[in-house]
């Protein structure tokens, strides 16, 4: 029985992570379109840039946590002819990091 209670709490889990991801994906979507000029007065300036040819990338870095409990978000903001096309994110502190600058 304890195998079991066991086996639905992380399915739980994992569940319930897996759902909260296609959430901010969607949510953020109403960015698609802006300029780089109103993504930057809504989050603040990027942590790095990077161009090529007609694609800008702009990324925003975040890292937290205590001793041996780093935690971190990249998240990157591609834009094609001068408006967001599309963005990306990874790491393990996401959740926060989107809420704290609120993309959705």
């Amino acid at each position: 029985m304890r195998k079991y209670l066991i086996l639905f709490f992380g399915v739980l889990v994992l569940s319930s992570c897996m759902q909260r991801r296609p959430q901010y994906r969607m949510g953020a979507d109403s960015f698609i379109g802006i300029t780089e000029r109103e993504l930057v007065g809504r989050i603040g300036a990027p942590d790095s840039v990077y161009e090529i040819e007609n694609e800008k990338f702009l990324t925003y870095f975040k890292t937290g946590g205590g001793y041996g409990n780093m935690q971190i978000c990249k998240i990157t903001f591609v834009f094609y002819k001068e408006r967001l096309d599309n963005w990306r994110y990874e790491g393990n502190m996401c959740d926060a990091y989107i809420d704290s600058i609120d993309l959705h």
